[in-house]
């Protein structure tokens, strides 16, 4: 009779081992399932806006609500390459002809200066303006 417990007991601790195992191991991926459904949208929308596509907002409800069918759709739209023109500072879109930030203020064009024939602006340690071919020189006004 102590047998029959002894393997009732054993039978019992190997169900409840199981039921536990799966619990945890489904409440452990459903975990993962939510963070990636969660996190995936805000990574769109931060990779969006960093390779300069309109309306990031957009592309990262879109992957949201359609999970990985947007994910897939935004990683054949997106441009291969990231915008080039990005303020250190703050980290948004910019021109680059822009000599501040518009969003931030941070100064963009530290050492600059301005060709005394054509006007444009050029790299204070140039000799030469690349555009007019004047010689650019020391007293030429900073921008």
């Amino acid at each position: 009779m102590t047998k029959i417990f002894s393997y009732i007991i054993i039978i019992l601790g190997a169900i409840f081992a199981f039921v536990l195992g799966a619990f945890l191991i489904s409440h452990t991926l459903g975990a993962l399932v939510i963070l990636a459904w969660l996190g995936l949208p805000i990574w769109v929308y931060y990779d969006a806006r960093s390779r300069g596509m309109e309306k990031p907002l957009l592309w990262a409800v879109l992957v949201l609500f359609s999970f990985f069918i947007g994910l897939l759709v935004y990683l054949i739209v997106r441009p291969e390459k990231v915008a080039g023109n990005i303020c250190p500072e703050c980290k948004r879109i910019i021109k680059p002809t822009f000599a501040l930030c518009p969003y931030c203020g941070h100064n963009l064009r530290s050492s600059s200066a301005v060709c005394p024939g054509c006007s444009r602006e050029v790299d204070a340690q140039w000799k030469y303006c690349p555009y007019c071919r004047q010689s650019i020189t020391e007293n030429s006004q900073q921008a």
